[in-house]
């Protein structure tokens, strides 16, 4: 809607991975904002790519996808939609031409290999052109939103803001354990949200989990050679072991026998452009700027969602989540839980997100799972999956740099004492403010 009413607007280009509502959002946007929707697919409608060989000025263009579709494009009261635009790099090319030669048209393009494509296929990018939006999955607090819970997001988010036992933590908790084997994938949540039995919803809605990681799986054939495809699937598949081990730096060797960063650095790449997966990158020391401080040889990769890492681990019911035996399997989902909320803040905030390692004999290899930066100085954040918090690697950051106060989130309620900040993991939504 901001976008909408900008006298100066350009085209706009919404990115995301695959499944995460792109263009059932846009398509909403449409239906209840303009009075029509000239929405073509590049990729379900190949021969559209015909149209824009023949030259990219406007208005000639706006003519022959008027007779494409049948129907006159009037820039006072259409929207035209470029759904996945990847597919054809002229359109993508053509919204320069339109940010120039025509403003007054509303275009919204949708991309999710767009990142993937400009780097393989050499897409001439509209830079300065384009305005971006990035549609990541449901966070917890949309969760809740969509399960009808907005009365108990807006009271984790007063607990937040005055940290105070809630009283309606283990009902917040039963939902944490809900998210964090379901995820936010639109399709995923509606099919759990729709039905008040809890136990079909579930029936009704993990199946959709590996329909959704069936698609992606598919996708990473495309725009690279069968070789490339093959080591891409390989280091998507080797996220349950790299994340379910004491030591979550990412370790080629898991991938395959004599993997090495030659070999699989552009599939991971691959992953990342996709929006399949999120980089955390290690920093030798917390100070900022941390971009300064980064070491490139050591980082942690997570899935994009919760919820697509509990099909990965074979984890199908939320009872088990919090009670697990294998407390290694339930800490990378809770871990990949805060790194996916903490993406959101990546976009919000214009910085990347950062981990810190002392490897040193004096630092007893203290670790701590997140840093973020906030007001001027560099916050640690500590997970743990369950209600024992005893660990001495935030006690060692914090009498090492003394920050004004550190964060752990664990499956206890709020509290806060001295310079450290307790708050439960279904309050980690809160920390995008």
């Amino acid at each position: 809607m901001a976008w909408k009413s900008n006298s100066t607007r350009q085209p706009l280009l919404v990115l995301g991975a695959r499944q995460v509502g792109k263009t059932y959002a846009v398509q909403r946007f449409a239906e209840t904002h303009y009075e029509d929707c000239a929405y073509f697919n590049f990729e379900e409608q190949s021969s559209l790519q015909e149209i824009f060989k023949s030259g990219l000025e406007p208005q000639k263009l706006l003519d022959a996808l008027s007779a494409y579709r049948g129907l006159p494009i009037n820039p006072r009261h259409s929207l035209v939609v470029f759904d996945e635009i990847q597919a054809c790099p002229a359109a993508l090319t053509s919204l320069k031409y339109f940010s120039e030669n025509m403003p007054s048209l509303p275009i919204i393009a949708t991309g999710s290999l767009i990142g993937v494509a400009s780097r393989h296929q050499g897409l001439s990018f509209p830079v300065g052109k384009v305005e971006f939006a990035h549609l990541q999955p449901l966070d917890f607090e949309e969760f809740l939103w969509a399960c009808g819970q907005e009365l108990l997001a807006d009271l984790i988010r007063d607990h937040f803001t005055e940290p105070r036992a809630f009283p309606l933590h283990e009902k917040a908790l039963d939902y944490l354990n809900a998210y964090l084997l379901l995820g936010g994938m639109p399709a995923v949540v509606a099919a759990y949200s729709d039905r008040e039995d809890k136990q079909i919803a579930l029936q009704n809605a993990l199946p959709i989990r590996l329909q959704i990681l069936n698609s992606y799986q598919s996708d990473m054939s495309k725009y690279v050679s069968p070789t490339q495809s093959r080591r891409i699937l390989a280091s998507y598949l080797s996220l349950p072991a790299q994340l379910a081990k004491d030591n979550t730096k990412f370790q080629y060797k898991l991938v395959a026998k004599g993997a090495k960063a030659s070999l699989f650095g552009d599939a991971l790449d691959w992953l990342e452009q996709a929006n399949i997966v999120l980089k955390v990158q290690r920093v030798n020391e917390p100070l900022l700027p941390l971009a300064g401080n980064k070491d490139l040889s050591a980082f942690k990769l997570y899935s994009n969602d919760c919820g697509l890492l509990a099909e990965l681990l074979g984890i199908t019911s939320q009872e088990l989540l919090p009670m697990m035996p294998d407390t290694n399997r339930r800490g990378a989902v809770v871990e990949n839980f805060v790194a996916s909320a903490l993406a959101q803040t990546r976009l919000l905030y214009d910085s990347e997100l950062y981990y810190w390692k002392d490897d040193s004999k004096s630092g007893g290899k203290a670790e701590i799972d997140f840093l973020i930066e906030r007001a001027g100085e560099v916050i640690p954040i500590e997970v743990k999956s369950g209600r024992r918090t005893k660990s001495l690697s935030l006690a060692t950051y914090m009498k090492r740099y003394k920050p004004s106060y550190g964060i752990r989130l664990s499956r206890n309620n709020f509290a806060q004492s001295d310079n450290l900040l307790s708050l439960p993991l279904y309050a980690t939504f809160c920390l995008m403010d």
